[in-house]
């Protein structure tokens, strides 16, 4: 059930964290730490395509080896990160990676209900190298080299 303990939906949300919510936030946070840990040469597509390649199929693969593959993609340790961004119910710090691509959360109305209470938007101060850095990001991927061609 969508709604069960096992979902993290519903249960208690200090013991509980929902994946379904969490997941693509932590995929979110991740992406932009490669990103910014490789001055924006490495991310998340590449972390999966090379996930892929090295445990598809049967073999599968444990928690720490996945891991382990981010932190030398990254050159740096990641094991802090993923203590907190996984394995803890703790909330999550948005500030460092917001800053990489020149965004923030700002309070807009305060007593609005939760989803009204904050609106992503870039930093006033945002220099040239931050809004490229999100220009990268929010550009459309290259096409892959075994792709078919549009239209077929």
């Amino acid at each position: 059930m969508w709604t069960s303990s096992l979902s993290g939906i519903g249960g208690d949300p200090r013991s509980t964290v929902s994946y379904l919510v969490k997941g693509p936030v932590v995929a979110f946070l991740l992406d932009a730490r490669l990103r910014a840990a490789t001055n924006g040469r490495h991310g998340l597509d590449e972390l999966m395509q090379r996930a892929y390649a090295h445990w598809s199929g049967e073999t599968g693969f444990q928690p720490q080896e996945f891991e382990d593959l981010a932190t030398g993609l990254a050159g740096a340790n990641l094991r802090a990160f993923f203590a907190r961004a996984v394995y803890s119910t703790e909330e999550l710090d948005y500030r460092e990676v917001l800053r990489w691509f020149g965004l923030r959360f700002r309070p807009v109305i305060e007593g609005a209900p939760a989803s009204e209470r904050w609106t992503l938007d870039l930093l006033p101060e945002a220099t040239a190298e931050q809004t490229a850095h999100l220009q990268a990001l929010l550009a459309p991927p290259p096409p892959r080299p075994d792709a078919a061609p549009a239209g077929r």
